[in-house]
């Protein structure tokens, strides 16, 4: 079985300032939790090791695209989902739908590890809708 999940939000900014937060794959400093953030690597293939208090294992995220004139990148988590899930990845895709409004999509394919393909799909919307949240924050934070 298979879970797919596509979240997206609007957001009130240039799609220029949104992409530049996001494009950064080695800079998620605005997420709070994150304990310690290790980069290794550069470019397509670098990880982003995330480690989280309470968690195990860090987290690594491998950069697996970046179109920056798309403004879109994928990645998967090939260690350390800390979801019952397996076969992890991830795409987003910043839009301009006009010169002060931006759409963000997040998409996600994985396979359910011992849930159900609804609850997997829950928890990766939630888990979505918690990132946003923090996007827009830190858009706030840096435009105030």
């Amino acid at each position: 079985m298979k879970i797919t999940v596509k979240v997206e939000r609007e957001f009130d900014y240039p799609c220029e300032q949104v992409w530049r937060l996001l494009e950064d794959f080695g800079n998620i400093h605005w997420a709070p939790g994150i304990d310690k953030l290790e980069i290794i690597g550069d470019g397509i293939g670098m990880i982003r090791r995330i480690h989280i208090d309470g968690l195990e294992s860090p987290i690594d995220e491998v950069l697996e695209s970046r179109d920056p004139a798309a403004m879109e990148f994928s990645y998967g988590i090939p260690r350390g989902l800390p979801f019952p899930l397996k076969h992890y990845q991830a795409f987003s895709k910043t839009l301009s739908l006009s010169t002060t409004k931006t759409l963000v999509q997040w998409v996600s394919d994985c396979e359910p590890d011992g849930i159900s393909v609804e609850d997997g799909s829950k928890l990766l919307i939630n888990t979505y809708n918690q990132l946003l949240d923090w996007i827009h924050d830190e858009l706030q934070r840096r435009h105030a």
